[in-house]
């Protein structure tokens, strides 16, 4: 966001994550989680190779 950029404008349009904490287990399920909502709201990412797809409840 903007309040941790450089340029403010530019960081409007950016998400910054912190790995500094959890375990790389939350790490990966976090990301994975991020990925489901992007691309359920935004269409992107199209395909997820890298993380296995959770069963719609």
């Amino acid at each position: 966001g903007p309040d941790w950029s450089t340029n403010k404008t530019y960081g409007k349009s950016r998400l910054r994550l912190c790995f500094a904490s959890p375990s790389v287990q939350a790490i990966r399920e976090g990301v994975g989680v991020l990925a489901e909502v992007c691309r359920r709201e935004f269409g992107v990412p199209e395909r997820i190779a890298n993380v296995e797809r959770r069963a719609r409840a």
